[in-house]
């Protein structure tokens, strides 16, 4: 993503590098979750999971947007849905972070 905004591309370049930041994005979120299902079942798990989830989806609506938009079409409403969505699961998230935190601090 942050190459689609710096580099100097045109439009359409920069449209798929935000596509494929998103989805690269969406993966990462995919591949944590591995690790947060093997865990130990706690609420401070179940945070993760819930807050992984929503970042991956929000992550793959903005991408979706994108491809709509490149194909002409007005992707802006899924883009705004799915970034409120990541924004969620990142805030779920740190919720889950910080209570393992203070768990591990006392």
């Amino acid at each position: 993503m942050v190459a689609g905004i710096l580099l100097p591309v045109n439009e359409e370049t920069e449209q798929v590098l935000d596509i494929k930041g998103n989805l690269m994005q969406a993966l990462g979120g995919s591949a944590v979750l591995k690790d947060t299902l093997a865990n130990d079942h706690s609420v401070e798990s179940l945070y993760h999971l819930y807050g992984s989830l929503l970042q991956i989806i929000g992550n793959s609506m903005q991408a979706i947007s994108g491809i709509i938009e490149l194909q002409g079409g007005e992707g802006k409403n899924i883009n705004t849905a799915g970034s409120w969505i990541q924004a969620t699961g990142s805030i779920i998230e740190a919720v889950g972070s910080t209570i393992d935190y203070m768990d591990e601090t006392g």
